[in-house]
């Protein structure tokens, strides 16, 4: 099976057991917010991820809580 350009699809269902309580999610994020450009050549932008980590972060960590809450 064939993607494109986002390849979590394919890892969500594979790897995603609902039923048996594991669970997979897919996180897209636009080039825009840790590129320099959207265009060829890709540049990564440290100052862009630096400024999206704690997004993410905040994100990731309140999943887990949900999570944790959900199994007990």
């Amino acid at each position: 099976m064939v993607n494109g350009r986002f390849k979590g699809g394919w890892t969500t269902r594979h790897y995603g057991r609902p039923g048996d309580g594991v669970h997979a999610i897919q996180m897209e994020l636009a080039q825009s917010t840790h590129l320099e450009s959207e265009a060829l050549p890709f540049a990564y932008s440290e100052a862009k991820a630096a400024a999206l980590r704690p997004v993410l972060s905040e994100i990731l960590h309140r999943l887990a809580e949900l999570a944790a809450e959900l199994n007990r």
